[in-house]
């Protein structure tokens, strides 16, 4: 045990709730992300409309990461030995990012959300030196963890266990969701598309979201009758400019 690396039976497709219990079975937890398997004709995507179930032993971990498309999750801990988690506040996960960023550069010059990957770990004792705030908690059998969007976690398991997890998501996720910055290197990478949800529930941010994230882009150039050209055109240089953009027209009114 001792000399030996631990094993993590991770993403096992599965759970072990009992299909008449009607009580937090995270098979159907009926929150708004159902409507994505309605928008997909009934597609799910594994481990996130779907459940994991996950089998730890003693030093087993999971690397600092937050949720795919910044969404909820729920950690049902069914046997065995605690959990023990860190846990980032969603506030502080800019200045997290920012450190992850400076002891990672070759990564983050690869990929601008290289923490997508969840192989990246680096102790507490080092967000202590950097002030930047996290919360503990121990785990036991029968008890629920949540977490929430864009809150950054970690943990490891402390003995022999057996979990099982998926995600969620309410009202409030979709202010996350939709701002979601997503791994652009591996296929893999989960993507919700937030249009319906946006047309749904945020019918007055609709537009200036859309337009900031799919509208045509101009490229920065330094001749100014080329800029004011296409700026008449309705086209902007990037998000700062639009934010800018935005902002005065805010102001105007």
């Amino acid at each position: 045990m001792v000399n030996s690396h631990p094993i993590y039976g991770a993403d096992t497709e599965g759970s072990f709730y009992d299909e008449d219990v009607a009580e937090f079975n995270m098979k159907r937890l009926g929150t708004i992300l159902d409507e994505t398997k309605e928008l997909t004709g009934g597609k799910e995507i594994r481990g996130v409309t779907t459940v994991y179930l996950y089998f730890g032993m003693y030093g087993a971990s999971f690397s600092w990461h937050v949720e795919d498309m910044e969404l909820y999750s729920i950690n049902y801990l069914h046997y065995g030995a605690p959990k023990y988690w860190f846990a980032v506040p969603p506030e502080a996960s800019t200045r997290f990012e920012r450190l992850m960023r400076q002891q990672f550069p070759t990564y983050d010059r690869h990929c601008k959300a290289f923490m997508r990957h969840k192989s990246f770990s680096v102790l507490p004792a080092l967000l202590d030196m950097h002030r930047i705030p996290y919360g503990t908690m121990t785990q036991h059998p029968n008890e629920f963890i949540i977490t929430f969007p864009h809150g950054y976690h970690m943990g490891f398991n402390l003995g022999y266990n057996i979990a099982e997890s998926t995600n969620f998501a309410t009202d409030r996720w979709i202010d996350f969701g939709k701002n979601a910055v997503l791994c652009k290197c591996r296929s893999d990478t989960v993507e919700i598309d937030m249009t319906p949800y946006m047309q749904k529930y945020r019918r007055d941010d609709y537009e200036r979201w859309y337009s900031y994230w799919y509208m045509p882009k101009a490229t920065p150039c330094f001749d100014s009758a080329q800029c004011s050209t296409k700026t008449k055109e309705g086209r902007v240089w990037d998000h700062q400019a639009y934010e800018a953009f935005n902002c005065l027209q805010e102001k105007a009114a």
